[in-house]
């Protein structure tokens, strides 16, 4: 079933075709594998659902979102959608208003494809193009990501993301991003994924030598954990993640300058 074409039946329905999504653009995605982290979901619960033979329920909601990789508007309209659903709701219409508000939010994401990584640099270039100034004036670029890179390698950047269809030119000759919000799961790290948040790193680095303190934040905090308190701190990261795009879809629309924000959780050795 086509996400986007088809009205959701019910939310069962919505985690299968999420779930085959997830599956087709994630050769590594495992339900198993996902569940390890959850309490309350697991793959044998997920199966019953998906057969009908539990019903998704309210107190799993906020499992089920996190395994199926839900930002917080799609979340909310999931968790409608489970509400509409349950016998004490008899408004039809809040259910159908649910399924749509929930295809609407899913749309406005798109997971970004193996290509735009072979050059780190399509990231911030593709970005960059947000800000209306550029749009007009393409050639500032140059000077918003000065720290970056030199004009050939901006400019062979966008000629790549105009011909895979990041960016698209209008009729009055601007440059405007044709995606919404692009994203590429930590998790689902590779080569390329490992390599662009390298290169994130070292910005980073220039800039706590170039940018005065006024114009950037640079916080570290030495934490010790213990297998607990690692992934209660893994999800409260997630949870600020999942602001971030959203704030991003909503608010960082009209902004004047370019800004990269990296969050790192490593370890300082001890390996085992």
């Amino acid at each position: 079933m086509d996400i986007e074409k088809e009205r959701l039946q019910t939310s069962a329905e919505f985690i299968k075709t999420r779930l085959q999504n997830l599956k087709a653009e994630r050769p590594h995605f495992s339900i198993r594998n996902e569940c390890l982290k959850l309490r309350k979901v697991s793959p044998t619960l997920v199966s019953l659902m998906l057969q009908g033979k539990r019903k998704v329920s309210l107190d799993r909601v906020d499992e089920l979102s996190q395994l199926l990789k839900l930002s917080p508007s799609e979340k909310q309209a999931f968790k409608n959608l489970v509400e509409s659903e349950s016998p004490q709701s008899k408004n039809l219409q809040k259910k159908i208003s649910g399924e749509k508000t929930l295809l609407k939010e899913i749309k406005k994401r798109n997971e970004v494809s193996d290509s735009i990584l072979t050059n780190f640099l399509n990231i911030y270039v593709k970005d960059a193009f947000q800000i209306k100034e550029l749009q007009e004036h393409p050639e500032l670029i140059y000077k918003k990501l000065a720290f970056l890179a030199d004009e050939k390698s901006i400019r062979k950047s966008i000629h790549f993301l105009l011909r895979e269809g990041y960016l698209r030119k209008t009729l009055d000759n601007k440059i405007v991003l044709d995606q919404p919000l692009s994203v590429k799961e930590p998790k689902e790290a590779h080569l390329l994924v490992r390599r662009f948040h390298k290169k994130a790193l070292k910005l980073a680095a220039v800039g706590l030598d170039l940018v005065p303190t006024d114009k950037r934040i640079a916080n570290t905090f030495i934490v010790p954990l213990d297998q607990a308190t690692y992934f209660e701190l893994q999800d409260m990261i997630r949870n600020f993640a999942d602001q971030l795009k959203t704030f991003c879809e909503t608010r960082a629309l009209d902004g004047e300058n370019l800004y990269q924000l990296t969050v790192n959780l490593t370890p300082t050795g001890d390996l085992k």
